[in-house]
């Protein structure tokens, strides 16, 4: 199996970004006088992102190996190119913001959640700070970077023992399924037991990355499912109806991560797998507009949630024209970011590795030491 593009994955990130977007900014439905939260469970739009990145970096690595292309620092950069440059922009950026806006103690909030967005361990400072669906969290403009924390803490371990058990032509396959158990029942016992916790750490959340990796590894060893039963077509479809109930049925109260995010997992699943099917739901996910978001979705996840924040910080009741402005912004930012940040930083033909490591470095130094001068002060 060769990399190539997928133009529905771009399409599925752009339906995950776009419930976690509209989620947060908490859009209401008033029927039968009656208030309801619209997308009220489009929080699972990040567990999407999660099969998706296991699929897609498995892909990477595998066909790395295979092609004897494959060296630790490379991946490293590459992912350290894909999400760095954006993600201190916008630390940067909350910094600033929440000099003019912010009272002491939020600035000081604001610096400390900095720093551990810094060192990818957000997930665990936030979770010994406040729990994710209360009202007070919606305060901390850099709430949303918890989810970036699992997944680097994710290509810490993963890559070295994909490489370390297809060396040794260990059953991958196995590996992975054993993973995915253990996980996915550690998830559902927090999910009644730790609850916080559970939302906030790897382990709960590492089946659903590996579910996307085992994927990943079908497709690498070219085995298919075949079965006269099975209408492809119509599991394609049925795929995004396990993806889009949910974000409708599903709420706070939802025990999650556990095994009702299978739903989410299996329709997104389903939908990488069958890679060469051709149906109008694919169509529909590789049409330009979705692929358009799709392509933003990195930058449009990582702007969205500050400025909701801020915005909330200055006027807490936020009129539905307020919170619909605010997603304009956080677009216009966007699509900034990607065309201005993310596409040069991935090239190395534009931005060398050397100027690369300067520039990274120097960003950091700077956010780290303004953020732990105003901790401290």
């Amino acid at each position: 199996m060769n990399y190539r593009y997928r133009p529905e994955i771009d399409g599925l990130r752009a339906i995950a970004v776009i419930a976690v977007v509209f989620y947060h900014a908490n859009f209401k439905i008033i029927f039968e006088n009656k208030e309801y939260n619209f997308l009220s469970g489009g929080y699972l739009g990040v567990d999407i992102f999660y099969v998706i990145s296991g699929y897609l970096i498995t892909q990477l690595i595998l066909n790395d190996i295979k092609t004897k292309n494959f060296s630790f620092l490379n991946f490293y950069e590459r992912r350290a190119r894909r999400l760095l440059p954006a993600l201190f922009v916008v630390i940067f950026t909350s910094i600033i913001a929440g000099y003019f806006l912010m009272l002491p103690s939020q600035f000081k909030n604001l610096s400390d959640s900095a720093l551990s967005s810094l060192f990818f361990i957000s997930n665990f400072y936030f979770y010994f700070s406040d729990n994710y669906f209360a009202e007070a969290s919606s305060l901390k403009p850099l709430l949303h970077t918890w989810s970036l924390s699992i997944e680097e803490q994710f290509y810490l371990i993963f890559p070295p023992l994909l490489y370390f058990f297809y060396k040794k032509n260990k059953n991958i396959i196995k590996i992975l399924l054993l993973l995915i158990i253990f996980s996915l029942a550690f998830s559902q016992f927090g999910s009644f037991f730790f609850k916080e916790l559970n939302f906030y750490i790897l382990i709960s959340r590492i089946w659903e990355l590996a579910f996307g990796a085992l994927i990943a590894f079908y497709h690498f060893r070219n085995y298919k499912i075949t079965s006269k039963i099975l209408n492809k077509k119509l599991i394609y479809f049925f795929s995004l109806i396990l993806i889009l109930i949910p974000f409708f049925i599903y709420n706070e109260e939802t025990p999650h991560p556990s095994l009702m995010t299978i739903f989410t997992i299996l329709g997104t699943g389903i939908i990488i797998f069958y890679q060469n099917e051709k149906n109008l739901l694919k169509s529909i996910l590789s049409s330009k507009p979705f692929v358009c978001v799709g392509l933003i979705s990195y930058s449009f996840y990582l702007w969205h949630y500050p400025i909701l924040a801020f915005k909330k910080i200055k006027s807490q009741n936020l009129s539905e024209f307020d919170k619909v402005e605010a997603i304009l912004l956080a677009l216009v930012l966007s699509v900034t970011s990607y065309f201005f940040i993310e596409r040069p930083f991935r090239n190395k033909k534009t931005i060398k590795s050397k100027s690369f490591i300067k520039v990274i470095l120097s960003l950091f130094l700077i956010i780290f030491i303004i953020c732990f001068q105003i901790s401290n002060s």
